[in-house]
């Protein structure tokens, strides 16, 4: 896939049929029969509701197409916003190629879609058209912020909003095989949102949250938040095999879907993995062989998979590259959080050579064969892709 864009644009050239000598245009000169404005704006975006300031939706560009010094073809232009909207600007007039960009702001912290409508209409007349722009906010149905509320620890909630980055989706993927045609990731692998966020787990929030030691109780007084295996907020795994978790700083990494990752299933196989450069030394990252050119984990050394197979459910590990390729499972303290349509890893900040290091969060399905023969039954969406750098993070 080509790098993509976080705004997906709307361009929109409105066709008007009969509008000759329109409204306002008995002076003789004819009203062109398309009106040439482009509305660029819109597109996905995480609104905070723990902000108390109005947020920031984006920007608008409103321009008028036809070419500079045409005569009698300005454009006049009205923005129509829905209560909790603002505009740094409302209407004006543009003349030929001229542009304007437009502030949108909003309180509207909760709402799934935020839209506003610009109407153009030419100076001279003509029938006025209706430019629909919207914004979808990601966080809204997420089940990421909830896990981390009930983390608990007091930074991951409140930067959760800020650490998320947007990842675009409708967009085909390639297969690691170059040979296997691209597809459209299915809902339960398609990326829209990854994140990393950095913070103290102390032995007592531990053992509130993943139980053992001292008498414990999560948020509903039973028992802990994330017991082992499928419990009250979701399916939680350690690894195989696995170390003892101890307080100190963890890094939580964090991908949504866009709809519920499935807990079993009969016929096909998943994995969910955030891969890592642990070191910050491409040196001894993992190479892709020719034949898997675009593997998912190329680029990386270190791996936190969770995978799953219809004959022995779900397993989850950490595995480290190391010299000449070679690949070995290795004992972490880290916890993988599957609930909904998130997936969280806490992992020991001291399982990595450097603070922040850069990832990619990948998924895919199969039904055995990975996809590589007919009728290639595959999905799949590495974020950032293969041909993309490593996300890096704060």
């Amino acid at each position: 896939m080509n790098a993509r864009r976080l705004l997906v644009f709307l361009v929109v050239v409105f066709a008007l049929f009969g509008c000759k000598n329109g409204r306002g245009g008995g002076n003789g000169v004819d009203v062109p029969a398309v009106v040439a404005a482009t509305v660029l704006g819109g597109g996905p975006v995480v609104l905070n509701p723990l902000l108390t300031t109005v947020l920031a939706l984006g920007a608008i560009e409103i321009r008028n197409d036809t070419p500079a010094g045409t005569p009698d073809r300005d454009i006049d232009f009205v923005i129509d916003c829905p209560a909790g909207v603002d505009c740094s600007e409302f209407s004006g007039r543009l003349a030929p190629g001229e542009a304007r960009v437009i502030q949108v702001l909003t309180t509207l912290a909760t709402v799934a879609v935020v839209a506003i409508t610009v109407r153009t209409i030419y100076a001279l007349g003509g029938a006025e058209r209706v430019i629909p722009v919207q914004w979808q906010n990601l966080a809204v149905g997420s089940r990421a912020l909830a896990l981390f509320t009930l983390i608990s620890s007091p930074l991951f909630a409140p930067l959760w909003f800020a650490a998320t980055a947007l990842m675009p989706t409708g967009v085909l993927t390639k297969n690691s095989n170059p040979l296997v045609p691209q597809r459209l990731p299915a809902l339960a692998q398609e990326v829209r949102l990854i994140g990393a966020i950095i913070g103290i787990l102390t032995l007592i929030e531990l053992q509130q949250l993943f139980g053992g030691g001292t008498p414990f109780v999560g948020s509903d007084g039973a028992g802990p938040e994330f017991p082992l295996g499928a419990g009250p907020n979701g399916l939680t795994l350690a690894t195989e095999p696995a170390a003892t978790m101890a307080e100190g700083e963890y890094i939580a990494f964090y991908l949504s879907v866009s709809e519920d990752i499935p807990q079993a299933s009969t016929s096909e196989f998943f994995q969910y993995a955030f891969v890592c450069d642990s070191d910050a030394d491409p040196s001894n990252n993992f190479v892709a062989s020719p034949a898997f050119a675009d593997d998912f984990f190329a680029g990386t050394d270190r791996w936190y998979e969770l995978t799953y197979a219809p004959t022995s459910g779900w397993a989850f590990r950490c595995k480290v590259v190391g010299a000449g390729n070679t690949i070995t499972t290795v004992p972490s303290a880290a916890r993988a959080i599957l609930s909904e349509d998130t997936l969280i890893v806490l992992a020991p900040r001291s399982e990595f050579g450097v603070d922040h290091p850069a990832f990619r969060a990948t998924t895919f399905a199969h039904k055995g064969d990975f996809g590589q023969n007919a009728p290639f039954d595959w999905s799949g969406d590495p974020s950032p892709t293969v041909d993309e750098p490593l996300l890096s993070w704060q």
